[in-house]
């Protein structure tokens, strides 16, 4: 038995085999409604804090369902974003990479831990792989801490999505002077009465004029829900063990051309991130190599719109043009 053959023996022995039917996941345009929406998990509903609720950074958590507008959810260019305060739903950066890492509501940027992907009933965070979470026994009572955890089969790991009406519309009403939340949260009730007020107010004019968000008491998006439905289920990227396993049994051959074939042979019913197709590139010398690399993986690759992160593992403009072929000619997925 060559050096090929007991290093891919290796990585099917480290259980990289029984991973062979994941698949693509979901979009979130093809599994969230077009209408507002709300996540639920453990019988609660995924909110922005209220207090907080104005604040970049806001906390998102678990709590009991209540119908609120800071439990309800849009997706908007792939983000999920909160229709209360209109904030996208993201990772904290300097939490990237880690478990336990703090859910919040910030400005809409388009970075990628803003980026979230559903598989399996699962949402999944683009920057990193982790699954949205919460935090222990807190699940069971709510308001629960909301984080990003490796994915297991936790029941907080679980969502369903419940289809929501189109909001109510919103107006505007003039409520003088507000300089914090507790003073607008003791205001804005009787300033929308008979209305109800959403939870949302800004100042106008710096000292002097402050507006309240006011909406009907009974909005005919709390009307309208839809029953609560799981998240569609969708193929899912090569786990980080058995992926490990592929570049040790890679690592393991001395010669370019040998490394290919164990990355041939294991890539067959399987699919890959665009990150872990990066972290291959190093593995191979020369140019040619790189490209017959991305040439066995692309069609396998799950999130290509990332392909632009590709570029910085490669050093040459000549095999970046080739890379960018390479993705051209794959037929557009249709899953």
């Amino acid at each position: 038995m060559n050096r090929t053959i007991r290093a891919l023996a290796l990585v099917l022995a480290a259980g990289l085999a029984p991973f062979a039917a994941p698949a693509q996941p979901v979009q979130i345009e093809r599994v969230l409604p077009a209408q507002p929406f709300e996540l639920h998990s453990a019988g609660l509903c995924l909110e922005v804090n209220a207090p907080q609720l104005r604040l970049e950074g806001a906390r998102v958590q678990l709590a009991r369902c209540d119908g609120e507008p800071n439990q309800a959810w849009r997706h908007e260019r792939g983000r999920i974003v909160s229709v209360a305060n209109g904030r996208c739903l993201e990772l904290h950066e300097p939490d990237v990479g880690f478990n336990g890492a703090r859910v919040q509501t910030v400005r809409c940027d388009g970075g990628r831990n803003q980026g979230w992907r559903f598989d399996r009933g699962q949402v999944v965070s683009l920057a990193d792989g982790r699954c949205l979470d919460a935090f222990g026994t807190e699940a069971e009572r709510g308001p629960a801490h909301v984080q990003t955890w490796d994915c297991g089969s936790r029941r907080v790991e679980r969502w369903a999505v419940a289809t929501l009406g189109a909001p109510a519309p919103v107006r505007d009403v003039e409520a003088g002077p507000i300089f914090h939340h507790d003073q607008a949260a003791e205001r804005c009730p009787r300033v929308c009465a008979p209305d109800r007020w959403t939870g949302a107010w800004r100042t106008t004019v710096p000292g002097r004029m402050s507006v309240c968000g006011c909406e009907e008491e009974l909005p005919s998006w709390r009307r309208g829900r839809e029953p609560v439905r799981d998240i569609a289920v969708g193929p899912r990227p090569m786990d980080e063990r058995s992926f490990g396993e592929l570049v040790r049994a890679m690592e393991a051959e001395r010669f370019s051309q040998a490394r290919l074939r164990v990355l041939e042979s294991a890539v067959p019913g399987r699919h890959f991130l665009m990150a872990q197709l990066r972290s291959l590139m190093p593995l191979f010398d020369f140019p040619g190599e790189r490209v017959r690399a991305v040439e066995i993986v692309a069609p396998q690759v799950l999130d290509r719109g990332e392909l632009y992160t590709l570029y910085g593992a490669l050093v040459f403009d000549t095999e970046k043009a080739q890379v960018r072929q390479v993705f051209a000619r794959l037929p557009k997925r249709s899953d």
